[in-house]
């Protein structure tokens, strides 16, 4: 197939971002450091994972504060429809297998399955995709690429 290189080399410079990436800049005080971050990367190959769009609208649709709720509904179909556009990746067949095989592999080891997080790892996994996000540790033994756009905490 003409392009498959081209298409497949552009597809592995893709960032998914997790939920608390994209919920920091839709505070009312967005995290200055998430911002810059964001301004760094081009547009383009930010991605969300469809389970992520999934937490937004869940977390928007319960948010309980509820002369809120119309904001945050508003901020973030602005974010999908003109921001994001069709960049989506869905949970498919091969985000599915390599979510399983991540849940099986926690299981074995006595380690918690965040359901969720285990379907947004298979999703990056299967897309070749880096994730950015703030709970590294959620995501530490997956071998993804990983990016936290947050200041560090200060040393104490």
């Amino acid at each position: 197939m003409a392009g498959g290189g081209a298409r497949a080399t552009a597809f592995r410079a893709v960032i998914l971002r997790d939920t608390n990436v994209v919920s920091a800049v839709m505070l009312q005080r967005p995290e200055p450091a998430v911002v810059a971050w964001l301004d760094q990367v081009d547009p383009r190959q930010v991605w969300l994972p469809s389970v992520v769009v999934f937490e937004l609208r869940y977390g928007a649709a319960l948010h309980p504060d509820e002369t809120r709720r119309p904001t945050l509904e508003h901020n973030l179909n602005r974010l999908i429809d003109e921001l994001i556009q069709e960049r989506i990746a869905s949970l498919n067949a091969a985000s599915a297998q390599k979510a399983a095989l991540l849940a099986a592999q926690r299981k074995n080891q006595g380690r918690t399955v965040d359901l969720r997080n285990t379907l947004i790892a298979g999703i990056a996994l299967a897309h070749q995709a880096q994730l950015a996000t703030r709970n590294l540790r959620h995501f530490s033994d997956t071998g993804l690429s990983l990016i936290n756009p947050f200041p560090e905490p200060p040393s104490q």
